[in-house]
């Protein structure tokens, strides 16, 4: 007994050499006893001595040591012994990675734990499961279990299991894609290791949080804790620990542009790992060491392919064949950093037939997948079809040579192959013959790996949602989660089932699928899980135009993603509240919430993620519209064209270039507008971008129409509404739509127009996409217009407005209520068309949408001013100019100051016209807009001739008694507006300002100059 109680003192203490001692004289002393129950203890002691010493090659004496207590107790009928005998066979399954084995033998453990209360026994066990479910990619259930064993630790364990739950507990959730809690666990532990001088497990704990930082991105972190870990390992003297932990620095230093710093630490790590005769550590720096070279400049693409066949070299020289395919691989995949698509192929299908050679199927289908990515990345049409013949061409050596093992693996490689071709059918129905091949192995862990390869979110690519294909594969998918019991996968189908609802118009379902996923990731305790479906609402609410919706559940997910410190997401999420922002015309706030994410992007060196938010401010700008927001929009997308050209980006370039494209056609400038349009439709068509492809030949055909390229117009919105309906756009579709009813219009073809219209119309009616039919009507109306049918179009009209007030959507209805002025002022009922403006104008304040506040009274002020009803035109132009105004469109308010001036000039007030007609000239000189600018100072010009005369009308005296200064600049208006007109080559303009001179000359009774003006 005194032997036993020494052991446990020693096991504590940390003294695993003492600890056997101590339990091999117990376990001596109680055999010659023939004591039973004593002989069971010993053993056990024994078993966790050895368990102790952290030697890998101890787990046979474990085991038999183990079992020979399982053995002893189970005769005495000893339940606790029994137990823990159970636990050390846990703890020996799990550490030479028989995770299976582990959870059933833990499952017995837990129970006897239980039966005879030992709460320090199921705590324990929990701790020692967790690698088991870890290994089993069980992160969830991971976590589950080292919260409960710490929960009882925290009552009545000792420090130093605590620390091994934390320490567990920060691994799960590292696995579960929560860095931020993983680093909040292992800093608990970090601390108690400290204290307990147990250096091993502070290092272990160490390479959690570096993992953590790397994985979220904090790379400051990892360099200034790697630099401290790097030291503990070279003080110890591990050399093994010292190169690992190289490794991930050199990881974040390439991460943070540091070429030259992750050269040197890649190639210090790949020095130590040559020394200490470390094969595959070796092989893997060897890839780091190229990654540098290549991020390195000074040295480029050239170096690191002779470093990785001096690799080759090497490794062929020794005669170590395995190491030397392994090398292969890194040459195969610099060529395909190099894009050389065609060697990187051939070159991993030379290691892939190496490992053949050898029976190594791990290896043969790590090169067969670097072959297929190599076929993948290629731009050519033929490279997935290549790709899908190289896998199908090894399926049939694997069946040939029976190797179930590498069947089963390359049905996986083969399912990612289908995906990457948009077939996700095909896909799921591959996982479905590839299951019973790993269950047949008995490989869970393959089965895992095999489903969550395939059944995600990026099974059913964008694009997609609406075909039955994507229905039916989603369906598949589930049966085969619920099969294996594959949560994540469940609730990554759910939300892929969720984006197909949505694009089949069935928002309520749509809406009960997302809440069955959130349930799950509820009940996973999958923080990110939930956050992503909170987001993913968000977007489809704003894609759906209810921007109320959009915002609450956008801030949410923003607010969700921040506290998880998932800074890559949360940037994604503010991009989804700058959007809705923007629609709903909170401009400001959406700047802001760009300047969020565009400051999270560049902290961790995203230049994707920056490029994609340069982008979002882009349209923003556009959503503001006006000539400054066109010029700010053209200078950002320059910035972000030149990031995705940067990454290689080609889908991105082209959104950058319709950005721009979009700039021209808001600025007029129709025929660059449609150059650089053709520009975005050819990287569009390069890399099979249909969504693209729409957005930039709807804006062709815009370009098009403004230039009066009728046959061009109509050639360009008939492409882009055909790829609209392809991908279910219902905003590319209602652009391509109106530009092609515009066009047919504009070339004499009302009848073709209404054709198209109404095919729409009924085309949209019948798959139900309301929001596509509501749009189809409006152009309906729109036509109807053209050929003065009012009734018809009235009546077209009446039905969309209903349809958008169904949708609540109200910035729709707007549009609806303006085009309904036009048909009121049609049939000559004015005050109808006063009181649908009237109306319009409410529900812009009240979505505050300022654009077409503005566009509703410039109307109404047109209206009244027609109707001789100044006082009120004036009132309404007014308003516009408050409107613009406040979206910050200075150059558009200016021009309806000018029409105020216009019209002050008209009423005879001169002072009112003077005082808006010099604001406008400021606001036109700092645009650098020279026509306007000169038409505000022949405003400026017939304003102060005006209040001149009417002096002369109102004193009746003689002119030359008069005061000269309206006249004289009167003249200095007309002379500034005269040079800019002929600078433009305006001559008719330039005529008048001629003519406005001669009235100022006559005003000042200097009839020489007058009739010199005149003639």
């Amino acid at each position: 007994v005194a032997w036993i109680l020494s052991t446990d003192v020693h096991i504590a203490q940390q003294r695993p050499d003492d600890a056997l001692r101590t339990a091999s004289a117990a376990l001596k002393l109680f055999r010659e006893l023939r004591h039973s129950k004593g002989e069971g203890l010993a053993l056990l002691r024994v078993a966790f001595a050895l368990l102790a010493q952290r030697q890998a090659a101890r787990g046979a004496a474990v085991r038999a040591a183990a079992l020979r207590a399982l053995t002893v107790a189970r005769g005495i009928a000893d339940r606790r012994c029994e137990a823990f005998a159970l636990y050390a066979l846990v703890r020996v399954s799990a550490e030479a990675h028989m995770p299976e084995q582990a959870l059933k033998l833990g499952s017995e453990a837990g129970r006897l734990f239980c039966d005879v209360e030992e709460r320090l026994g199921v705590a324990a066990l929990l701790t020692a499961l967790c690698g088991a479910h870890l290994e089993l990619f069980s992160a969830e259930a991971a976590v589950s279990a080292a919260q409960d064993a710490l929960s009882t630790l925290r009552e009545v364990g000792d420090r130093m299991s605590r620390a091994l739950a934390l320490q567990s507990l920060a691994q799960a959730h590292f696995a579960n894609d929560s860095p931020d809690e993983a680093l909040q666990a292992a800093a608990e532990a970090l601390e108690i290791f400290r204290e307990l001088e147990d250096s091993k497990s502070e290092d272990a704990t160490l390479m959690t949080v570096l993992k953590a930082n790397l994985a979220k991105g904090s790379l400051d972190a990892v360099v200034q804790t790697g630099e401290r870990a790097r030291r503990r390992a070279t003080a110890s003297g591990d050399r093994h620990q010292e190169a690992v932990v190289l490794r991930i620095l050199a990881k974040a230093y390439l991460g943070k542009q540091m070429s030259e710093q992750a050269l040197s630490t890649a190639r210090e790590a790949l020095q130590i790992f040559k020394e200490l005769g470390d094969k595959a550590g070796e092989s893997a720096m060897v890839q780091m060491v190229i990654n540098a070279e290549m991020a390195d400049e000074k040295i480029g693409p050239s170096k690191a392919l002779e470093t990785a066949r001096e690799a080759v070299q090497r490794f062929k020289d020794e005669g170590d064949r395995e190491n030397e395919a392994k090398a292969l691989q890194t040459v195969a995949k610099t060529h395909l950093a190099k894009k050389e698509h065609h060697r990187a192929a051939r070159v991993a299908k030379d290691a892939q037939s190496i490992l053949s050679k050898l029976g190594d199927t791990s290896g043969e289908i790590a090169m067969l997948q670097t072959a297929v990515d190599a076929h993948l990345s290629r731009p050519d049409r033929e490279g997935p079809e290549d790709a899908l013949q190289i896998v199908l061409d090894a399926l049939s050596a694997f069946r040939d040579r029976d190797n179930i093992q590498g069947e089963a693996r390359g049905l996986q490689v083969l399912a990612m192959v289908y995906v990457a071709k948009k077939e996700p059918e095909a896909a799921v129905r591959v996982v479905q013959d590839a299951v019973p091949l790993f269950r047949e192995l008995c490989d869970k862990k393959g089965e895992m790996e095999l489903l969550q390869s395939v059944i995600n979110g990026n099974l059913v690519k964008e694009g997609m949602e609406s075909s039955d294909e994507a229905l039916r594969a989603v369906k598949i998918a589930l049966m085969l989660c619920n099969q294996s019991d594959y949560k994540q996968g469940q609730a990554a189908m759910l939300l892929t089932t969720f984006k197909i609802l949505l694009a089949r118009e069935k928002p309520e379902r749509a809406m009960q699928a997302a809440d069955e996923a959130l349930k799950i990731f509820k009940d996973l305790g999958d923080s990110h899980g939930e956050a992503e479906v909170v987001h993913m609402t968000a977007k489809a609410y704003l894609a759906r135009e209810e921007n109320k919706k959009a915002l609450q559940a956008a801030q949410q997910a923003v607010a969700l993603f921040r506290k998880l410190g998932d800074k890559k997401y949360e940037r994604a999420a503010l991009q989804t509240l700058t959007a809705t922002q923007s629609a709903r015309g909170e401009h400001t706030l959406a700047f802001e919430a760009c300047e969020e994410a565009l400051a999270l992007a560049r902290g961790v060196s995203d230049l994707e993620g920056e490029a994609k938010m340069l982008q979002e401010v882009c349209k923003t700008h556009l959503a503001k519209g006006g000539r400054e927001a066109a010029d700010s929009t053209t200078r950002i997308a320059k910035e972000s064209l030149a990031l995705f050209q940067k990454i290689g980006d080609r889908s991105g370039e082209g959104a950058a270039w319709h950005s721009i494209a979009r700039a021209h056609i808001i600025r007029e400038e129709f025929e660059e507008a449609g150059r650089v349009a053709k520009e975005a439709h050819r990287l569009g068509a390069h890399v099979g971008d249909l969504s693209l492809q729409a957005m930039a030949l709807s804006t062709l055909g815009e370009a098009c129409l403004s230039q009066g390229h009728n046959a061009d117009a109509i050639s360009a919105a008939t492409e882009a509404l055909e790829l609209a309906r392809e991908t279910s756009q219902a905003s590319s579709e209602t652009l391509a739509l109106q530009t092609l009813i515009g066009a047919r219009l504009a070339n004499a073809e009302p009848s073709e127009a209404l054709r198209v219209a109404k095919e729409a119309h009924q085309r949209a009616k019948k798959l139900n996409s309301t929001r596509v039919e509501a749009s189809a009507l409006q152009a309906v109306a729109k036509v109807c217009i053209h050929i003065r049918a009012p009734s018809e179009a009235e009546q077209a009209l009446t039905a969309a407005q209903n349809i958008y007030r169904k949708l609540k959507d109200k910035q729709k209805e707007v549009a609806v209520l303006t085009t309904a002025v036009e048909v009121h002022l049609l049939t000559g009922q004015v005050e109808d068309a006063l009181r649908a403006a009237k109306d319009a104008t409410s529900i812009c304040r009240e979505v505050n949408d300022k654009r077409q506040e503005a566009h509703v009274l410039e109307l109404t002020a047109q209206i009244h001013n027609e109707c001789g009803e100044t006082k009120e035109a004036l009132d309404a132009a007014k308003g516009m100019v408050s409107a613009l105004q406040d979206l910050g469109d200075r150059t558009a308010a200016a021009q309806a100051q000018q029409s105020i001036a216009s019209m002050y000039l008209e009423t005879g007030d001169s002072n009112e016209a003077l005082k808006f007609a010099k604001e406008a000239v400021i606001v036109f000189q700092t645009a650098g807009d020279q026509w306007a600018e000169g038409q505000a100072w022949w405003t400026v010009a017939k304003a102060l001739l005006q209040r001149h005369n009417a002096r002369f009308e109102d004193l009746q005296v003689s002119p030359a008694y008069l005061p000269k200064e309206d006249p004289r600049e009167a003249l200095q208006a007309a002379v500034k507006a005269r040079a800019i007109f002929r600078q433009t080559g305006d001559t008719t303009m330039e005529m008048e300002m001629l003519n406005t001179a001669a009235n100022a000359y006559l005003a000042r009774q200097e009839y020489r100059d007058a009739l010199r003006m005149a003639d």
